[in-house]
């Protein structure tokens, strides 16, 4: 694709009434695309991890409201497992379909993408 640059010098615009406006203007390009299986695939995977850091933050709330009573504690090492446990549930909840979040993104997102394409090729 070939780009017209801005012309930097000003006092060729004034002098040369001739060159229609859209020559000093860069081209504009519609990059929306119908979607094609490899983005597909991509979206269902951003739609799943957007559910497994959203039900992250639920397990990781969830468990602070429980009382620490003091009795038996792992100190910081525990902490650190819980939150390395928490975050892998989440994973495995939103591979297996969560809470429904994830496909709900994935078709509201795949039926704009879709619009937009349709639009496109009109």
């Amino acid at each position: 694709m070939d780009y017209v640059f801005p012309i930097t010098d000003y006092r060729l615009l004034i002098t040369d009434y001739r060159l229609p406006i859209t020559d000093y203007r860069l081209p504009i390009t519609d990059y929306r695309s119908p979607v094609t299986a490899h983005q597909s695939s991509t979206l269902k995977e951003a739609c799943q991890d957007f559910e497994s850091i959203f039900l992250y933050f639920l397990l990781k709330q969830m468990r602070s409201t429980v009382p620490k009573t003091g009795f038996i504690s792992g100190g910081k090492a525990e902490e650190v497992f819980q939150q390395m446990l928490d975050e892998e549930l989440a994973k495995e909840m939103a591979k297996a379909g969560g809470i429904g979040l994830g496909k709900m993104l994935e078709e509201q997102f795949g039926r704009e993408s879709r619009s937009q394409g349709v639009k496109k090729s009109t």
